[in-house]
């Protein structure tokens, strides 16, 4: 059994800690898995959606 700590995560892949967060929040069914699939989530500040102007979010404190 393997298991990543959340601080762990966030130091190595924040990609990837922000989408299981997201996943965790989406309803368990097929349709949270269709909306799962539509998310994009970018490590740094480029991306190729520059019309909507996203602003960068900078997640510094880990709740337990």
């Amino acid at each position: 059994m393997k298991a990543t700590g959340y601080a762990d995560l966030l130091d190595n892949n924040s990609r990837k800690a922000v989408e299981k967060a997201v996943k965790g929040m989406l309803p368990h069914n097929k349709i949270g898995k269709q909306q799962l699939k539509k998310l994009k989530v970018y490590g740094g500040a480029e991306h190729p959606h520059a019309a909507q102007l996203p602003q960068p979010f900078a997640i510094t404190q880990i709740a337990q």
